[in-house]
């Protein structure tokens, strides 16, 4: 799907903005359809054009790309641009400030600064939400990872073939929403102990990513994710859960 815009009557034009429409009528399975549609793709122009950029920061920006469309969809203009140039100009612009600024930092680096620099990296990492599936020592089973906030709240093995109420039932469990009922605290102050652990965690994704699978997940809504998680239990490889 290029959603490069198109005539009225293509097909591609069509179901971007019907997707749009159901983005912004806060359809649950809307967020899951536009990971599966436009993750796997974006990730890939975007590594064409950013050769030398570390792959996870690229692979990152397009997870932000696509959750800041899932959550603000109002943000994207249909008549301006398609769906996928969207994404793609969204992820490119913040890949481009991140650039500059290391480039600014390497000039002339104090202690603050990279203070700052790491404090800004921690943050980024703070944001993230994923499932990561890694393949087991079972070879009928697989290791699951669950990171909410950027910290390892769970860790699970499944046990093939996956079955969707088990990881339906673990989704709710580690990602609690309000729309659930749950009470969501968040996971807390970030520590001394947490940075560490956040910073393992990071290198270990950067170094793993050849034979992991990640799955991003909305928090509001992370039910939602249950469908790309499926397939990403199916074929452990790679970096994203493409459709």
């Amino acid at each position: 799907m290029g959603g490069s815009g198109g005539s009225p009557g293509d097909p591609d034009l069509d179901r971007e903005r019907d997707l749009h429409r159901r983005l912004l009528a806060g359809n649950p399975a809307a967020p899951s359809v536009l990971a599966a549609a436009y993750l796997e793709p974006l990730t890939i122009r975007l590594r064409r054009r950013f050769p030398r950029v570390d792959p996870h920061l690229v692979e990152t920006a397009a997870i932000d790309s696509v959750l800041n469309l899932a959550e603000r969809p109002e943000r994207y203009k249909p008549a301006r641009s398609g769906l996928f140039a969207y994404l793609y100009m969204d992820a490119s612009g913040d890949l481009r400030n991140a650039l500059k600024s290391e480039r600014r930092h390497e000039v002339r680096r104090t202690p603050l600064e990279h203070l700052l620099g790491d404090r800004r990296r921690l943050e980024a990492v703070a944001r993230r939400n994923l499932v990561v599936v890694a393949p087991s020592k079972e070879p009928r089973c697989r290791e699951l990872f669950f990171i909410r906030a950027g910290r390892l709240v769970d860790q699970r093995r499944l046990e093939l073939p996956a079955r969707s109420d088990r990881l339906r039932r673990a989704l709710r469990v580690c990602f609690p929403s309000a729309s659930s009922g749950q009470a969501v605290s968040p996971p807390g102050p970030i520590e001394r102990e947490v940075v560490d652990e956040m910073r393992q965690l990071d290198g270990w994704l950067r170094r793993e990513r050849a034979v992991l699978r990640t799955v991003p997940v909305d928090p509001a809504d992370p039910e939602a994710a249950l469908p790309l998680l499926l397939e990403a239990v199916r074929e452990p490889a790679g970096t994203t859960a493409s459709p």
